[in-house]
């Protein structure tokens, strides 16, 4: 089961305490630029509702 220390990694959950250096850092910059995304997406999202409200 997924939890917020967690990652799936080649279908495998593991606790990030569990997780080398390097692959650690890849999850976390994954993570950093998926979240970066999300906040874009919303933020145009939110731009595009506030100007076609009636």
């Amino acid at each position: 089961m997924l939890s917020i220390n967690t990652v799936r990694i080649g279908g495998e959950v593991k606790h990030i305490t569990g997780l080398d250096a390097l692959t650690l850092m890849h999850e976390w910059s994954r993570l950093k630029k998926e979240n970066a995304h999300l906040y874009d997406y919303n933020r145009k999202r939110q731009a595009t509702a506030a100007c076609c409200d009636y």
